[in-house]
């Protein structure tokens, strides 16, 4: 099931890439295409660092004990929507945990180098971040809930298409992270929580 592995490096890649064309290629402001072609550059070792070396090993521990279930089209719709909203309230957690206690604030603060980020940036963090504040959060449920393989698929391209797409570079008309990125103490996850926590930012 490494396959899994490689349906996420591929799929950060062809959504990156669409991010590099609409930002660079496709881009009729010179300055900002070029702003925004060294912002790549600046990112990509970082991230293709993540992307393969801190995530190959957090995989293989993950799909040792991974026993996916038969696919059931509407046990599929159920799993989808837990392990959807339960992400988020997780992810949510997290990044506030990561942005308050100091020992690990620091980590965190390495995604915050990019104040107006690109699609790629989503996984331009330090490792620890990565691990504990990406990939447990946003991954941990769909393992418990031992969801068959092709949901799986679906949550994993679903996953990297919502936070490389819409949250990172705005394609859809949803700033409300990248507002997290200019003001930092805002804006943490979903919108409903934020609004529910008190930490919503217009």
């Amino acid at each position: 099931m490494i396959y899994l592995y490689y349906i996420y490096l591929a799929s950060y890649g062809i959504f990156s890439s669409y991010c590099y064309y609409k930002d660079v290629i496709s881009n009729d402001d010179i300055i900002k295409a070029t702003s925004n072609k060294l912002k790549y550059k600046k990112a990509l070792p970082i991230v293709t660092f993540n992307l393969t070396i801190v995530s190959y090993p957090v995989f293989s521990i993950i799909l040792k004990y991974y026993q996916p279930q038969e696919f059931e089209l509407f046990q599929s719709i159920i799993h989808i929507f837990i392990a959807k909203y339960i992400s988020q309230l997780l992810f949510y957690i997290f990044h506030r945990i990561f942005h308050y206690i100091p020992q690990i604030k620091k980590y965190h603060k390495v995604h915050h180098n990019f104040q107006n980020p690109i699609g790629m940036c989503a996984a331009y963090t330090h490792p620890i971040d990565f691990i504990f504040g990406n990939m447990i959060p946003l991954g941990i449920t769909p393992f418990i809930l031992q969801v068959n393989i092709y949901t799986m698929v679906v949550i994993i391209i679903y996953g990297i298409y919502e936070t490389v797409v819409n949250e990172h570079s705005n394609y859809n008309n949803r700033d409300h992270h990248l507002k997290h990125h200019k003001y930092f103490n805002y804006n943490f996850g979903e919108t409903s929580l934020d609004k529910f926590f008190g930490t919503y930012k217009e």
